[in-house]
């Protein structure tokens, strides 16, 4: 295809273009398509199960209603804005191959600058970030959802912001280093606290105990944890200095990456439990030195 596109969209980005074929791909396209919206060009790499991918209504492209497929990036430079949902490594290269492209460019990474997309002059780049864990195929409720908003000139994140309230999001504006922070938070919130569950799950099947015996624990340590703040719900036996339990349960874990990941936890939880037990309590450098 060539020439203009016919605008699907009543948004306030004008001609949507979408970069990408992941799970960010997927839930942008499914983020539009719960507004009646969609975008005008799809560009992927390789060809698509359709059947898999959101669609509103009657589905021409494999990204929602009215959606043109293609594999050619000229027909990307059609779009007034593009939205590239690639990887962190691609978004450069990918910005890059689009050298002469004339309108907004966004990526929606947390953990990289606006400046990726290049630093031409007259370049306008924006970013789009939803701190949220995206897999394709799995829906959500992105309603009221925050979303981290920059862009290169006031009157495209203006544009921005406009386009969130369109989509029943909450924009929130945030420079690249404050992005930044923010990501690495949303790694401890999300990433690391889904490894314990894994970790958990997989301590359970080891000796045939039912996994789903933990979700109510898990559903109250995230309730506890939103309604007391995580400080004051914190529990367990490192946390009030209980030894006995630590050491007991570090024979038990066979697993020695296992038991390392324990050991670290524990002397963390010990020692900044430390402050709300007696005062008459030794003082120590670290767990290990009690429980080895």
């Amino acid at each position: 295809m060539s020439g203009s596109v016919e605008h699907q969209n009543r948004t306030s980005l004008g001609t949507l273009g979408l970069a990408g074929s992941g799970h960010l791909a997927w839930h942008w396209t499914a983020l539009l398509s719960s507004q009646s919206a969609s975008f005008d060009i799809h560009y992927h790499r390789s060809l698509l199960n359709t059947a898999l991918w959101p669609a509103h209504g009657k589905a021409d492209g494999p990204a929602g209603s009215g959606t043109q497929s293609t594999q050619s990036l000229e027909d990307l430079r059609h779009c007034e804005a593009v939205f590239l949902a690639l990887s962190d490594r691609a978004l450069g290269t990918f910005s890059a191959s689009l050298s002469d492209y004339t309108g907004l460019r966004i990526h929606g990474s947390g953990g990289r600058s606006i400046e990726v997309l290049g630093t031409a002059e007259g370049q306008r780049n924006a970013v789009f970030y939803l701190p949220q864990t995206f897999t394709a195929g799995r829906r959500l409720d992105y309603s009221g959802l925050p979303v981290c908003i920059e862009a290169s000139r006031e009157e495209d994140a203006v544009l921005l912001e406009q386009f969130a309230f369109q989509l029943g999001l909450r924009p929130v504006r945030l420079y690249s280093a404050a992005r930044a922070q923010l990501h690495l938070a949303a790694v401890f919130a999300n990433n690391f606290v889904n490894l314990q569950f894994d970790l958990a799950e997989r301590i359970l099947a080891e000796h045939q105990l039912p996994t789903d015996l933990l979700h109510p624990l898990m559903q109250e340590t995230l309730h506890k944890a939103w309604d007391l703040g995580p400080r004051q719900a914190q529990t367990g036996p490192a946390r009030r200095g209980d030894l006995v339990t630590v050491r007991k349960h570090l024979k038990m874990l066979k697993n020695q990456r296992w038991k390392r990941i324990y050991r670290v936890l524990s002397d963390y939880l010990f020692e900044d439990g430390q402050a709300e037990r007696s005062r008459s309590a030794p003082p120590h450098k670290d767990i290990t030195e009690h429980v080895v």
